[in-house]
C-alpha cells in the first residue's frame, strides 16, 4: 500500500485490475478516431483534439491546437489513403481525466497510385472528458519503431 497526500492508493497488478467505464469509452473513443482517419474524414478527424491539444510527433517541432493539426494533417489526408490501428496499452482514468500508452500501425496510400508506406511505433496520450460527455485528445506524444530514411 503506498500513501500519497491523505489519500491511500492499493497498488493492484494490471492482470486483476477492473476497467472502468471510462476506460471502455476510451478504447472506444480510438477504435473511431481510427475508422475517420479511414473514412478520409478530417472533420471527424479533428473533433477528437482538445482546442489547446499539443501534439509532439517524432522528429518534427510541437504542434500547438486543433488549427495547428488541421495545417499538418492536411496534405495526408489530400494526398493518401490512411489506415490507424491503436491499441491501448495502459489506460488510467480519474475523473475527466485519463492518460495511456498505446501502440499503433499506420499506413499511407498515394491517392495517385505507388506502394503503401507503414509505420509502428508506440506514444502517450493524455484525455480530457468534455462536457458533453466524450474524450478528446490533450496531448498526444509517439516514436516511431525504425528510423526514417
Amino acid at each position: 500500500m503506498t500513501w500519497v497526500g491523505s489519500r491511500e492508493l492499493i497498488d493492484t497488478p494490471l492482470s486483476v485490475r477492473t476497467t472502468s467505464a471510462a476506460e471502455i469509452e476510451i478504447r472506444q473513443m480510438a477504435t473511431k478516431y481510427t475508422q475517420a482517419i479511414a473514412m478520409g474524414d478530417r472533420k471527424r478527424f479533428l473533433g477528437f483534439f482538445a482546442d489547446d491539444i499539443l501534439m509532439m510527433p517524432p522528429g518534427a517541432s510541437t504542434t500547438r491546437g486543433r488549427q495547428a493539426v488541421a495545417a499538418c494533417s492536411d496534405p495526408l489526408f489530400d494526398q493518401f489513403t490512411m489506415q490507424e490501428q491503436l491499441e491501448y496499452d495502459e489506460l488510467h482514468a480519474v475523473g475527466d481525466w485519463a492518460t495511456g500508452t498505446f501502440s499503433y500501425s499506420f499506413s499511407v496510400t498515394p491517392k495517385t497510385g505507388g506502394p503503401t508506406a507503414t509505420e509502428t511505433g508506440r506514444g502517450m496520450a493524455w484525455l480530457r472528458r468534455t462536457l458533453a460527455g466524450t474524450w478528446q485528445f490533450t496531448h498526444f506524444i509517439w516514436n516511431r519503431d525504425q528510423a526514417t530514411e
